[in-house]
This record gives structure tokens, C-alpha cells and sequence, in this order.
């Protein structure tokens, strides 16, 4: 959701979305895309080319993934931190 998020201009494609968050197979996205979808949080638009492609909807959703995706950095950074043996 967080990739979706901060897309510019809120239209991703799945392909993108595969390459953006490393992983091996478009297929992992499906699930999650078709449960945005039932959601109402993002719309599938016609394909420009041969491409499909999603459009983020307006929702409060996306800036609670984004402070999701903050937190967990930050508290990722903090474990990194404590981590570290003292110098």
C-alpha cells in the first residue's frame, strides 16, 4: 500500500509496483491489488498499451499506510541502533 501511496500521480502498474518493491513475480500482487480493488481503494483503468494499470482513490487509507511505513522504519532504524556494539 505504502508503494501505491507515494506514487506521484497515484496511477501504478503492477509491473512497476514488482520492480519498485524487489520482489520475483507479479503474481504476489494479486491478491493484495484484488483486495484494494473490493475495497474501493483503487480502480483498475483501461491499459495504456498493452499495460494495465491502477488508480489510487481518495482515502484517509493511504496516509495511514504511509505512517504505518514511517513507524516501522523508524522503529527498524532504533533496533539498528541498539544493534551496534558501542565504539
Amino acid at each position: 500500500m505504502a508503494a501505491i501511496a507515494q506514487s506521484e500521480d497515484g496511477v501504478v502498474n503492477p509491473t512497476d509496483l514488482v520492480e519498485t518493491l524487489q520482489l520475483r513475480a507479479q503474481s504476489s500482487l494479486q491478491g493484495p491489488l484484488n483486495s484494494l480493488l473490493s475495497a474501493g481503494l483503487v480502480t483498475r483503468i483501461s491499459g495504456i498499451g498493452d499495460r494495465v494499470y491502477y488508480r489510487r482513490e481518495a482515502s484517509a487509507a493511504w496516509e495511514f499506510a504511509l505512517e504505518l511505513l514511517a513507524r516501522a522504519l523508524r522503529e527498524d532504524s532504533q533496533h539498528d541502533q541498539l544493534a551496534q556494539p558501542d565504539r
